[in-house]
């Protein structure tokens, strides 16, 4: 088994790229008629499924090994039972947290609260986080089909001053 740290962020970007663009490729019809965000997201979690052989994709998954997942640090959100959109992961540990995905459309407005969450949900368990590796904050562009941004978190923190655009 593939311990997390094996994965640099490169590595994961190159795999979260080839999802998108199997994303587009399969079901770019989603993203053309504007279909609503879990929608969207179960596919992405199949693709991304390929990309981590061995590992589990999950969407909205609400476990932290038995209990309900929850982020008591963040009092502004409504709960603090939390749903993150798309997580890879080994169920039932705490241990190998590899990525945790929020995404978003374009349209969608600013969400903060997304932001906020990714800031937990990679601090370390000791520091009431849920010790994800790596977070990402994907936004999908709906109205150019072809462009994407992703902000990376590590250890509590964004990783880049500003999210890259790319298109695939």
């Amino acid at each position: 088994m593939i311990s997390p740290s094996a994965f640099t962020r490169s590595d994961i970007e190159r795999r979260v790229w080839r999802a998108i663009e199997k994303l587009r490729e399969h079901d770019g019809y989603l993203l053309e008629v504007d279909a609503s965000e879990r929608s969207i997201t179960h596919h992405l979690a199949n693709y991304l499924q390929h990309e981590f052989e061995g590992w589990h994709v999950d969407v909205e998954y609400n476990r932290d090994c038995h209990e309900i997942k929850r982020l008591s640090n963040l009092p502004e959100v409504k709960s603090d039972k939390v749903f993150p959109d798309i997580i890879v992961h080994r169920r039932g540990t705490n241990d190998d947290n590899l990525l945790v995905v929020e995404v978003k459309k374009t349209g969608c407005g600013h969400d903060l609260e997304d932001e906020k969450k990714l800031v937990e949900f990679t601090k370390p368990l000791k520091k009431g986080g849920l010790a994800y590796r790596w977070g990402l904050h994907l936004i999908l562009d709906s109205e150019e089909q072809g462009k994407a941004s992703l902000c990376w978190y590590k250890q509590g923190k964004p990783c880049d001053e500003q999210m890259v655009e790319e298109t695939f």
